[in-house]
């Protein structure tokens, strides 16, 4: 047998396809559990995997849910407890719908699976249901709260349109050319529109034909159901300058399909709605004038009918959100989570190259750091007793691994160790801070460097 090579060695180019990438923490509804992804990269097939996997809150070894011959992400809780909706590009079971005969095919997947379905499992095991087969993919999976409804995002044929508040013409080929007509009409990744927009639909749990909620020539993103599953919040912009601006407001929609209400809408690039456990108020993150590059994003509430948003976190000159950058991590869903009780919020934020979670009380802004340390957090969760959180961390010398702590940040304990092998025999260095002064000698510049190890 060949000999292992000594611990400590130098990192080496071919070790980045050992990193296990953590990310996308999501508790169970009784807080026992924590369903997390690991992602790893496979430089035979020149694509990324992920697996789905479960571990308990107090501690414990960590089963794997899904196989991970695919990529599985995005896992989220039955309100029962008992299964997880999450997106899977494996072979599908159901054949996809097919595309509308205007001559555009469905995107190609960035590799050679399928393309993005809404799948479920039992978290006791066994084989997963697929629950969409939407010819260009689904995404984003949420589930009502009594346990009986999905939503999640599409691609909407303009025959689907539910406003119709607006007449796509058909698209006008010369030879192998298009005829652009709107501003915006292509994404990278996404390629060109063809009248085609991500649109909120819903799904029966146990499976059926999806309902088409949103329509018109604009995007929806980011839903999220209100506590008494009466209506689903979303992200979007319906302004009429949406060809030329860059506004992103927040919307509600019938969860039965119906008139569409603006919550807040203005010159603005508002995220992340969130609702308070009661369903009168939702928080979010944005800044004002939408054309501003730049600009701190703030925590806002506002009441769940509509009406003037707070601003709660303008005296704190940092912007709630990950700002860390890498090549070996996976995002996460970054929204604001409130407490049981209403009275307060916990956010990301980024500071002196660090991120950390941080506690917002509604009642007087105070903004107080949860999670401390020469550290990136990149996605958590809160108990809803409210007493725990978990969390993924990494630093310089540590991939990201799942983390626990109390709410208040004490007592963290790590509950995965995926990356332990790969650090058990590399060496990693870890980056030393470096600060000093502009040009114009007015401003103190951040910065760091990484030697190699053993460096003199």
């Amino acid at each position: 047998m060949p000999t292992a090579p000594p611990p400590g060695r130098p990192i080496e180019d071919e070790d980045l396809f050992r990193i296990k990438l953590v990310s996308d923490p999501r508790l169970s509804p009784d807080g026992s559990r924590v369903a997390y992804v690991v992602t790893t990269l496979d430089k035979d097939a020149d694509d990324y995997f992920a697996a789905i996997w479960l571990v308990p809150r107090q501690g414990g070894d960590a089963i794997k849910l899904t196989a991970g011959t695919a990529r599985d992400t995005t896992p989220r809780w039955s309100p029962d407890g008992s299964a997880i909706a999450f997106v899977s590009n494996r072979a599908p079971t159901i054949p996809p719908d097919q595309p509308a005969a205007d001559g555009d095919k469905p995107p190609k997947p960035q590799s050679s699976r399928s393309l993005n379905q809404i799948w479920q499992i039992s978290v006791d095991g066994g084989e997963a249901s697929q629950l969409t087969h939407r010819a260009y993919g689904a995404a984003d999976p949420a589930w009502s709260p009594d346990g009986t409804m999905i939503a999640f995002l599409a691609l909407a044929e303009p025959a689907d349109d539910a406003e119709r508040q607006w007449t796509p013409e058909p698209p006008k080929p010369v030879a192998d050319e298009r005829i652009i007509e709107r501003l915006r009409y292509r994404f990278d990744g996404r390629g060109f529109f063809a009248h085609r927009y991500q649109q909120v639909w819903t799904v029966p749990a146990t499976g059926g034909e999806p309902k088409l909620l949103t329509g018109g020539d604009t995007d929806a993103d980011q839903i999220a159901w209100s506590p008494d599953g009466s209506r689903i919040a979303f992200v979007s912009n319906r302004s009429e300058g949406r060809q030329v601006n860059s506004v992103s407001a927040i919307y509600t929609v019938p969860a039965r399909g119906g008139e569409i209400r603006s919550v807040i809408e203005r010159d603005a690039r508002f995220s992340s709605p969130a609702w308070s456990p009661d369903g009168t108020r939702l928080a979010f993150l944005g800044h004002l004038e939408s054309f501003v590059n730049g600009r701190n994003d703030n925590l806002w509430t506002v009441a769940a009918a509509g009406g003037e948003p707070t601003n709660h976190s303008a005296a704190f000159d940092r912007s709630l959100e990950d700002a860390g950058m890498s090549d070996v991590f996976v995002g996460s869903d970054q929204r604001p989570i409130w407490a049981p009780d209403g009275t307060s919020v916990r956010v990301l934020a980024s500071d002196q190259g660090m991120t950390h979670i941080y506690r917002v009380s509604l009642d007087d802004n105070k903004v107080s750091p949860v999670t401390s340390g020469d550290a990136r957090v990149t996605a958590f969760d809160l108990t809803p007793d409210g007493v725990s959180l978990v969390y993924v961390m990494g630093d310089a010398t540590h991939p990201f691994e799942l983390f626990c702590a109390r709410a208040t940040g004490r007592d963290k304990r790590q509950l995965s160790d995926h990356n332990r092998e790969f650090l058990a025999e590399v060496a990693l260095s870890p980056a030393q801070e470096l600060r000093f002064q502009s040009q114009t000698g007015d401003l103190e510049v951040q910065g760091w460097v990484i030697k190699p190890p053993d460096f003199k």
